[in-house]
C-alpha cells in the first residue's frame, strides 16, 4: 500500500489525527514524526543495514526464519542454551502471553512500563506504588505485598521506565529467593539495561540457571528475547 492511498483515508488534520491515533506503528507512512514514541538512535549500527541490503534477496526469498534458528543465533551472542530462549515479535507479544494468559495474578510497581498491567485481564493485576521522591523499589516490601495478595507473577523493570531507577543485583536475587518459596515467578525486564553503566555486573542473565522462578526480557530494537530458566512454562 503506497502513501497516496494512505493519504486518501483522511481529508483534514483532525481526520488524520483520529485515524493515526487508532494505529500501532507504521507511522512513517503518514509523513510525520511521532515524538512520543521510543526510538533508539544508536541501534542498529550501519553495518547491520549494510548486511541487510547486501542479503535482501536471500532474506525475502527464505522468509520466515524458524523460532529455533533465531534462538540458536541469539544464544551464540548471549551465551545461553537455545532451550532457554523464546524470540517474540516485539515486546507486546511476550507481555500479552505473560500478563494475559500465564499469570493468574500479577503484581507490578507503579509508575513503570504500563504494558504489563494493560495486558492483564480485569481484576488480575495488583499495582505496587513506588515511594516518592526516590521511586526506588523496596524489594522486601514488594515481596511481602506479592505474598499477601497471592501473586503468581511479579514484574520488575530495571532500569525502570519512566523513573530510570536501577534495582541492585543483590536485591533482585533476594527478591527471587523470597518469591520462589511462594510459587511466584519473577519477570525482570532489562529492555533499557544497555543504557546503564557496567551492565554486565548488573544483569542476572548469566546467572539465570540458579533461579528456577526467574525469567528475563530483553529488547533489541524490535527484537525481543525472552530468556527463561529451566522452567518450561513458555
Amino acid at each position: 500500500m503506497n502513501i497516496h492511498i494512505m493519504d486518501n483515508k483522511y481529508k483534514t488534520q483532525a481526520e488524520k489525527y483520529e485515524y493515526i491515533s487508532k494505529q500501532h506503528g507504521g507511522y512513517y507512512r503518514h509523513n510525520f514524526t511521532d515524538h512520543a514514541y521510543l526510538y533508539n538512535l544508536y541501534f542498529p549500527p550501519k553495518a547491520v543495514f549494510t548486511h541487510l541490503k547486501e542479503n535482501i534477496q536471500e532474506l525475502v526469498l527464505n522468509y520466515p526464519m524458524a523460532q529455533d534458528a533465531l534462538a540458536e543465533l541469539i544464544g551464540e551472542i548471549i551465551k545461553q542454551p537455545t532451550e532457554r530462549i523464546v524470540v517474540g515479535n516485539g515486546a507486546a507479544e511476550l507481555i500479552k502471553i505473560l500478563s494475559g494468559h500465564l499469570a493468574k495474578k500479577i503484581i507490578v510497581p507503579v509508575p513503570s512500563f504500563n504494558e504489563y498491567a494493560n495486558a492483564a485481564p480485569d481484576g488480575h493485576v495488583v499495582e505496587f506504588p513506588l515511594e516518592f521522591p526516590s521511586f526506588q523499589l523496596d524489594v522486601d516490601k514488594f515481596a511481602a505485598e506479592a505474598i499477601k495478595v497471592s501473586a503468581d507473577m511479579a514484574v520488575v523493570v530495571t532500569p525502570n521506565n519512566p523513573t530510570s531507577m536501577l534495582v541492585p543485583k543483590a536485591d533482585l536475587i533476594r527478591l527471587a529467593d523470597q518469591l520462589e518459596k511462594h510459587n511466584c515467578m519473577l519477570i525482570i525486564d532489562e529492555s533499557f539495561l544497555d543504557f546503564a553503566e557496567n551492565k554486565e555486573q548488573i544483569s542476572l542473565e548469566q546467572d539465570i540457571d540458579k533461579y528456577p522462578n526467574m525469567a528475563i526480557i530483553k529488547s533489541r530494537a524490535k527484537l525481543m528475547e525472552y530468556v527463561d530458566s529451566e522452567s518450561d512454562t513458555c
